[in-house]
C-alpha cells in the first residue's frame, strides 16, 4: 500500500512499513559504487515505477540499501540493432559514471549480464510531473518558493553537464518526467539514455547529430535537422518551466503530428498565461527563443534566477512566499483555450494525453 507523505519541507510516497528502509536509503554516500558489472542475482527487484519505450525501472534492494533499477529492453532478434542497443546502453553508463552533482540523480552501478543489462541509481520519492499532478488535483498546496527551488535545481544540473563537468554533456531529453524528486522536494535530473558527450568540429562549432528528444520539448532546430550545441537543453529548460508555473504538459491540445512544423516553421509555443509571474514569464522567452543565439547559458539561467529572490533592486523581486492560486491557473488556461475558439484558431479535439515517448 501506498501512502503519500506530506509534511513541513517535503512530500513522499512511500510504502506502509518501510519507514525504516526508506530512512537507511536515504543515508547512501557518495562512496556506494557496485560497481559496472555486478551481478544480477545480487539485486532483488520490488515493485515496478516506471516503464518507457526503451525499458523500466523498479524499485529495489541492494546491500540492504533501496535502489532504483533501470533495466534496458533488449528483446530484438536483430543482431545488428541489439549491438547498437548494447552499445548505447554503454554509452549512458559511461556518462553517468562520469558525472556527480546534488541536483543529478547519484549512479551506483550497472548489470552487464545478457539478457539482463541494468543501471542501478539513487531512488527518490517521485518526479515532477508526481507533484504537477497533485497540484492540479489541489491535494496540496505550495507557494512559488517551491517551484522555485525545482527550477533552480534543474538550472544548476544542466549547467553542470554543459560548463562544470570536466567533458562537456547535452541532456538531449530534458522534460518534467526526467525532472526526479526527494521527499525534501530536492530536484535531480535522471535518464541519460539520448544524452552525449559533445562532439565539436572546427572553429568549436558543433556537428550536426541525430534527432533526439520528446516532441513537446524538442528545440526548432532538431526539427529543422540543423546542427545543435547545448542550447536545446536550454530551449527544453524553457518550456519545463512552463510545465511548472502551469501544472500541465505542454501542447495537450495540439495535433502532434502537426506540432513540429508549428514550432519550427510558425514559433509556436505554449501561451503565456497572466497568472505566470512577470519574471518567470520573461525567463522562458528567452529560453525558448528560436535563434538558439539569443537564448541564454545555463549559468545566465542561474543569475537571473537568484535575481528573483533579492529584495531592494527595482523589478527584479518576485514573491516566491506567495501561495499558488491553481483554481486562477486553470481560470486562466481554460479562458486562454476558449478564446482561441472564439477568433477561430485551429485546435484539433482534446488529446487526452500526449505521447511523451523519446525518439
Amino acid at each position: 500500500m501506498h501512502t503519500l507523505r506530506l509534511k513541513e519541507g517535503g512530500v513522499g510516497v512511500e510504502e506502509e512499513g518501510e519507514e525504516g528502509e526508506r530512512r537507511m536509503s536515504l543515508q547512501i554516500d557518495g562512496t556506494f559504487f557496485l560497481g559496472l558489472s555486478f551481478p544480477f542475482d545480487l539485486l532483488t527487484l520490488d515493485s515496478n515505477i516506471g516503464k518507457g519505450t526503451f525499458g523500466e525501472v523498479f524499485k529495489a534492494h541492494v546491500h540492504g540499501k533501496r535502489v532504483a533499477v533501470k533495466q534496458i529492453f533488449m528483446n530484438v532478434t536483430d543482431a545488428e540493432e541489439r549491438a547498437e542497443m548494447v552499445k548505447d546502453f554503454g554509452k549512458e553508463c559511461r556518462i553517468m559514471s562520469m558525472i556527480r552533482h546534488p541536483n543529478i540523480v547519484q549512479f551506483f552501478g550497472s548489470v552487464q549480464e545478457a539478457p539482463n543489462f541494468c543501471i542501478i541509481s539513487e531512488l527518490c520519492e517521485g518526479n515532477v510531473v508526481d507533484l504537477l499532478n497533485l497540484l492540479s488535483g489541489r491535494k496540496i498546496n505550495v507557494t512559488w518558493r517551491l517551484l522555485w527551488g525545482i527550477a533552480n535545481g534543474a538550472a544548476s544540473a544542466l549547467n553542470y553537464l554543459h560548463f562544470e563537468n570536466e567533458t562537456q554533456i547535452i541532456h538531449r531529453d530534458v522534460k518534467a518526467e526526467n525532472l526526479l524528486l526527494t521527499e525534501k522536494f530536492v530536484c535531480k535530473l535522471t535518464d541519460f539514455g539520448l544524452s552525449r558527450v559533445v562532439d565539436v568540429g572546427k572553429n568549436n562549432q558543433a556537428k550536426h547529430m541525430t534527432m533526439c528528444g520528446t516532441p513537446s520539448w524538442v528545440a526548432p532546430e532538431i526539427f529543422k535537422g540543423e546542427a545543435y550545441n547545448q542550447k536545446i537543453d536550454v530551449y527544453s529548460y524553457g518550456i519545463v518551466l512552463w510545465e511548472l508555473f502551469c501544472f500541465r504538459k505542454p501542447y495537450k491540445d495540439e495535433d502532434p503530428v502537426k506540432l513540429p512544423y508549428k514550432v519550427a516553421l510558425d514559433n509556436k509555443r505554449p501561451p503565456l498565461a497572466p497568472h505566470i509571474p512577470q519574471k518567470f514569464a520573461a525567463l522562458m522567452e528567452i529560453c525558448w527563443a528560436a535563434d538558439p543565439k539569443s537564448r541564454p547559458e545555463m549559468d545566465e539561467v542561474l543569475r537571473i534566477l537568484q535575481d528573483f529572490t533579492k529584495s531592494g533592486e527595482e523589478g527584479l523581486n518576485v514573491d516566491l512566499d506567495a501561495a499558488v492560486d491553481v483554481t486562477k491557473i486553470s481560470n486562466d488556461l481554460y479562458k486562454m483555450k476558449t478564446s482561441e475558439l472564439r477568433n477561430g484558431t485551429n485546435i484539433p479535439g482534446a488529446i487526452e494525453e500526449e505521447n511523451s515517448e523519446s525518439f
